[in-house]
């Protein structure tokens, strides 16, 4: 049986200059602030280098104890334009593909993610929930900075 191959593309405009948004994602301990789906995550720890071939690691603790890790590493970074890093969550027997894209606009940023090689459904839905509760996140982050 093949497997589908599933995309997702999220879409945010930030009332933000596209240097503050970046920096927001480049920065650890700027991410650590935004970086969870919802409430419900009590504490975010990011480490991480943003260049190319450099490792990246997030750990995020659930109010009832439950420990989420991410692991990658950066596959293409152009400051201020665009991101691009390999994506494994717990139980993912392989890599995902994350590129997050930013373009200023008159109103502040345009910012593009696009997270490819989701092996189903099921994983694009929840990895759909996390990214929109993410990225919500973000918004309030760096439009209150």
């Amino acid at each position: 049986m093949e497997t589908k191959i599933e995309n997702l593309v999220v879409t945010r405009n930030i009332a933000a200059p596209v240097e503050r948004v970046y920096q927001a994602w480049v920065n650890p301990e700027k991410m650590a602030v935004w970086f969870k789906p919802n409430e419900r995550w009590r504490s975010v720890e990011v480490v991480a280098e943003v260049a190319v071939g450099k490792p990246y690691h997030i750990t995020m603790t659930h109010n009832d104890g439950d420990v989420f890790h991410l692991a990658g590493e950066y596959t293409d970074v152009v400051p201020n334009r665009k991101l691009a890093f390999s994506w494994q969550g717990p139980g993912e027997p392989e890599s995902s593909l994350v590129t997050v894209e930013f373009r200023s606009t008159s109103a502040g940023t345009e910012m593009v993610l696009t997270h490819e090689r989701l092996t189903s459904s099921g994983q694009r839905e929840q990895t759909n929930l996390g990214w929109n509760g993410c990225l919500d996140n973000l918004v309030a982050f760096v439009e209150a900075e």
